[in-house]
């Protein structure tokens, strides 16, 4: 309930963005649409109040929902389908929230956590649903880390300290770790010096259950597994991670030729980020299955995901970013009839360029779980957090 609740009311906050709601007739638009009536969602939008939207909403609805919904990433866009029979264009809108329920830190290398994340995109169309796959997942995960300064002297300890403060400092006023600004700021504190700043290392071991599901939850499956992740970000320019990265060689050459400070230094997050798991699928509503095996079975399978994004330009003192991600879905042993129509694997490519206006451009081909055919999709959106 909580689930279909929370994308109701994404969904809300984008139709008012779209169809034009004052900032300061937000608390009226929401007692409006808990009442029943929708008249203020007729008014016109002052995109200069986002903000202030964001705000009426948190203070004046301080419902359990809305602060569940709090660092939700929601991004209304946009959809062009040109494999499909119409060349179809939609309106759409791609969720993504994340929260920790729990953590534990026992010592400085090692973390326990349990989260809650729901991401998918949804469309206002319901004869037309591209990229039609719903993720809520619950994920108890154990993490180790280590940055370099895990042993390092007191001096060297008070330097990670004051680059911790540095960073919230750079982050409140908007600047990238990237960025030429950010750097400026890191160099006007003799202190950090001291700092032996090694990559940070982040690995780890999961276990999860995740409910996937179409938007209508006309599809729906129950997923069981234990997964590892690995992620580098790269703070140490002359490692061997910085100096091989191969993947971050593309962004390197687009760097230079939109003339990016220091444009061949290895980007921070262009190591890609690796996710694996081994999971037991339980489908509990699968017409494709069904019809193809005569049950609903339990089957298991492997799933990976890469991901990496690196600068491209800058736009005053905020980059222009690019991102890739691919993912991978392999039934173990299908069976035949499985195989032949092409439902035991499934493969996802999406490259996005990020403006720091919020605006995005994405590309996206191939296939997720429910989806019987592989397609292309284009989108323009606009991303914010609530």
């Amino acid at each position: 309930m909580r689930y279909r609740l929370s994308l109701a009311l994404c969904g809300l906050l984008s139709t008012g963005l779209s169809t034009g709601v004052r900032a300061a007739d937000m608390s009226s638009v929401i007692s409006d649409v808990i009442g029943g009536t929708n008249d203020h969602l007729k008014q016109v939008v002052d995109e200069n109040h986002r903000e202030l939207i964001r705000d009426v909403v948190i203070s004046d609805v301080n419902t359990e929902l809305v602060q569940f919904l709090k660092g939700a990433n929601v991004q209304l866009k946009m959809l062009d389908v040109p494999d499909s029979p119409a060349g179809d264009q939609v309106l759409g809108m791609t969720y993504d929230l994340k929260k920790n329920i729990a953590h534990q830190e026992p010592n400085a290398v090692r973390q326990y956590k349990l989260d809650f994340n729901t991401a998918g995109t949804a469309s206002f169309d319901d004869a037309v649903r591209p990229t039609d796959f719903l993720e809520t997942r619950l994920d108890f995960n154990v993490r180790w880390f280590d940055n370099g300064v895990l042993d390092a002297t007191g001096e060297q300890r008070l330097a990670a300290r004051v680059l911790q403060q540095v960073s919230l400092q750079a982050a409140q006023q908007g600047l990238d770790a990237n960025s030429p600004a950010f750097r400026r700021l890191v160099a006007s504190r003799p202190e950090i010096q001291a700092l032996n700043r090694g990559n940070l290392i982040y690995s780890g071991l999961d276990v999860h259950a995740t409910l996937e599901s179409d938007q209508a939850f006309e599809q729906k499956q129950y997923v069981y597994g234990i997964g590892g992740f690995f992620l580098c970000a790269i703070q140490d320019r002359q490692s061997a991670a910085a100096q091989f990265n191969i993947f971050d060689y593309p962004f390197k050459i687009a760097r230079m030729l939109t003339g990016y400070p220091e444009p061949f230094e290895t980007a921070r997050h262009s190591f890609p980020r690796l996710r694996f798991a081994i999971e037991q699928v339980d489908p509990k509503t699968s017409d494709a299955r069904q019809a193809l095996t005569g049950n609903l079975a339990t089957f298991e399978r492997f799933q990976a995901e890469i991901a990496l994004s690196s600068p491209i330009a800058l736009i005053g003192n905020a980059p222009v970013k690019a991102s890739l991600a691919y993912r991978y879905f392999r039934e173990i042993n299908p069976p035949a009839v499985v195989e032949g129509a092409g439902l035991d694997t499934f493969n996802y490519l999406t490259a996005a360029i990020h403006f720091p206006n919020g605006i995005a451009f994405t590309y996206s081909r191939g296939a997720l779980p429910f989806d019987l055919k592989s397609e292309s999709v284009y989108a323009l959106g606009y991303q914010w957090s609530l």
